[in-house]
Protein backbone atom coordinates (compact mmCIF):
# COMPACT_ATOMS: atom_id res chain seq x y z
CA UNK A 1 0.00 0.00 0.00
CA UNK A 2 1.17 3.54 -0.36
CA UNK A 3 0.36 7.04 0.77
CA UNK A 4 0.96 10.05 -1.64
CA UNK A 5 0.16 13.55 -1.02
CA UNK A 6 0.80 15.70 -4.18
CA UNK A 7 0.88 19.20 -3.80
CA UNK A 8 -0.69 22.12 -6.18
CA UNK A 9 1.83 24.63 -6.82
CA UNK A 10 -0.56 28.10 -6.65
CA UNK A 11 -2.21 26.54 -2.86
CA UNK A 12 0.74 26.75 -0.35
CA UNK A 13 2.62 23.97 1.70
CA UNK A 14 0.96 21.30 2.68
CA UNK A 15 0.59 21.01 6.39
CA UNK A 16 0.86 16.69 8.09
CA UNK A 17 0.18 16.51 11.77
CA UNK A 18 2.04 14.62 14.03
CA UNK A 19 -1.52 13.38 15.15
CA UNK A 20 -2.34 11.36 11.85
CA UNK A 21 -2.01 7.65 12.30
CA UNK A 22 -1.36 6.06 8.95
CA UNK A 23 -2.03 2.44 8.57
CA UNK A 24 0.51 0.20 11.01
CA UNK A 25 2.00 -2.11 7.89
CA UNK A 26 2.51 0.78 5.69
CA UNK A 27 5.12 -0.11 3.71
CA UNK A 28 5.52 3.23 0.89
CA UNK A 29 5.41 6.41 2.08
CA UNK A 30 5.11 8.94 -1.00
CA UNK A 31 5.29 12.89 -0.16
CA UNK A 32 5.35 15.28 -2.84
CA UNK A 33 5.01 19.16 -2.11
CA UNK A 34 6.66 22.04 0.01
CA UNK A 35 6.21 20.89 3.97
CA UNK A 36 5.75 23.38 6.87
CA UNK A 37 8.03 20.46 8.78
CA UNK A 38 8.11 16.67 8.70
CA UNK A 39 5.99 15.31 11.17
CA UNK A 40 7.22 12.18 13.35
CA UNK A 41 4.85 9.56 12.74
CA UNK A 42 7.09 8.57 9.42
CA UNK A 43 9.58 6.95 11.96
CA UNK A 44 7.24 5.24 14.16
CA UNK A 45 5.82 3.11 10.73
CA UNK A 46 8.12 0.06 11.74
CA UNK A 47 6.81 -1.81 8.11
CA UNK A 48 7.70 1.39 6.34
CA UNK A 49 10.51 0.69 3.74
CA UNK A 50 10.30 2.99 1.06
CA UNK A 51 10.07 6.46 1.77
CA UNK A 52 9.83 8.99 -1.18
CA UNK A 53 10.16 13.07 -0.18
CA UNK A 54 10.43 15.34 -3.08
CA UNK A 55 9.65 19.23 -3.66
CA UNK A 56 9.49 19.79 0.05
CA UNK A 57 12.48 22.52 0.81
CA UNK A 58 12.33 21.84 4.15
CA UNK A 59 14.52 23.71 6.13
CA UNK A 60 15.87 20.63 8.85
CA UNK A 61 17.07 17.46 7.52
CA UNK A 62 14.47 14.82 7.05
CA UNK A 63 16.87 11.93 7.49
CA UNK A 64 16.63 12.24 11.15
CA UNK A 65 12.95 11.04 11.37
CA UNK A 66 13.77 8.17 8.52
CA UNK A 67 16.87 6.78 9.96
CA UNK A 68 15.04 5.15 12.70
CA UNK A 69 13.11 2.89 10.88
CA UNK A 70 14.01 -0.88 11.23
CA UNK A 71 13.11 -2.14 7.45
CA UNK A 72 14.03 0.77 5.55
CA UNK A 73 15.47 -0.14 1.80
CA UNK A 74 15.48 2.87 0.07
CA UNK A 75 14.86 6.06 0.62
CA UNK A 76 14.43 8.76 -1.82
CA UNK A 77 14.93 12.19 -1.58
CA UNK A 78 14.70 14.77 -4.33
CA UNK A 79 14.83 19.05 -3.35
CA UNK A 80 13.59 17.61 0.50
CA UNK A 81 15.87 19.78 2.24
CA UNK A 82 17.48 23.18 1.50
CA UNK A 83 19.56 23.17 4.43
CA UNK A 84 23.28 23.02 4.82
Amino acid sequence: MSLEAKYNFDQGQLVLWDSLSPPPLLQKLWLEGPLEKIPNWPGSINSLTKPRLGYSHLSENPTSVFQVLPNLKNLMLWYAYDGR
